[in-house]
């Protein structure tokens, strides 16, 4: 499964969108309540501000096969996991 998150880039009130590939899970409820997405999501919050030098805020947690947004980067889940675990601790990836 694929997902898109959804951040809003607070000083110019745009969305950006980040889509997660090769979560093993068929649903966004299950990728919340089993690979914890939902707090990956929010500690990729600081990769996303140095990376872009801007403040974010996580609107949203989607499917990807039902949002074709323009990305502004694609991460397996295993570099997604690695960046959310800090350095160390890639041995935690579910």
């Amino acid at each position: 499964m694929d997902i898109i998150l959804q951040y809003l880039n607070v000083r110019k009130q745009k969305q950006a969108f980040v889509k997660v590939t090769g979560i093993d899970r068929n649903t966004i409820y299950q990728a919340i309540n089993h690979r914890r997405v939902d707090d990956k999501a929010i500690r990729f919050i600081e990769h996303m501000e140095d990376t872009f030098n801007a403040s974010f805020i996580l609107v949203g947690i989607l499917d990807a096969q039902y949002c074709k947004r323009k990305t502004l980067m694609e991460l397996s889940y295993s570099d997604f996991c690695r960046i959310t675990c800090g350095p160390g601790e890639t041995s935690g990836i579910d």
